[in-house]
C-alpha cells in the first residue's frame, strides 16, 4: 500500500470481490424455490396463473356475445378496495380485449371507463332489454363477488 492508498492492483481486486458476491447474491436468490425465475421455470407464477384464468375466460366471452356485444354487471364488489378493484378492471379489459372489435357495455349511458369506480358507476344500473337489443348485446354477463374472495359470473342471453 503506498502512501496515496492502496495499489492499482488491490482496487482491482476489491473490485472483482464486490462484484463476484453480488453475482453468487443473484444466483443465490434465484435458485430459491420461491424465485420468480423458478416459478417461471415451474409454471408456478401467480402472474402466471392470473393470466391463464383470464384468457380461459375468451371463449365464454366470444360464446356469451355470438358476435355481438356483450353488457358486464357487476354486483358485490366494492371498488375502493384495491384487490377488488383490481379483479373488477383486469375482467373488464380483458372482455373488450377479447371482444374485439364488438364492444362490452357496462350501464346504459355509454361512459368512458377508466377505472374500477368508473364501472361500479356504470354498472349501479342495468339497461332493459329492448336497449341492449337496440344496441346488439346479445348476452348479460353478472359477475358476482361473493364473501371470501369468490367469483363467479352468470350469462344471460338476451332474447
Amino acid at each position: 500500500m503506498s502512501e496515496d492508498g492502496p495499489s492499482k492492483s488491490a482496487r482491482s481486486k476489491l473490485l472483482y470481490a464486490c462484484v463476484l458476491i453480488a453475482l453468487l447474491q443473484a444466483l443465490y436468490e434465484n435458485v430459491q424455490s420461491n424465485a420468480p425465475l423458478q416459478q417461471l421455470r415451474s409454471g408456478s407464477s401467480p402472474q402466471l396463473a392470473v393470466e391463464q384464468r383470464l384468457s380461459g375466460m375468451d371463449p365464454l366471452v366470444a360464446t356469451a356475445a355470438d358476435g355481438g356485444n356483450l353488457a358486464m354487471h357487476f354486483d358485490g364488489f366494492d371498488p375502493a378496495e384495491f384487490h377488488q378493484g383490481l379483479l373488477m378492471s383486469m375482467l373488464y379489459f380483458r372482455a373488450a380485449y377479447a371482444l374485439y372489435p364488438h364492444r362490452v357495455l357496462v350501464g346504459p349511458d355509454g361512459r368512458v371507463i377508466n377505472s374500477a369506480t368508473d364501472l361500479a358507476a356504470a354498472s349501479s344500473t342495468l339497461p332493459d332489454d329492448n336497449w341492449l337489443k337496440r344496441h346488439d348485446v346479445r348476452a348479460v354477463m353478472d359477475i358476482h363477488q361473493i364473501a371470501g374472495g369468490g367469483v363467479y359470473q352468470q350469462v344471460r342471453a338476451i332474447p
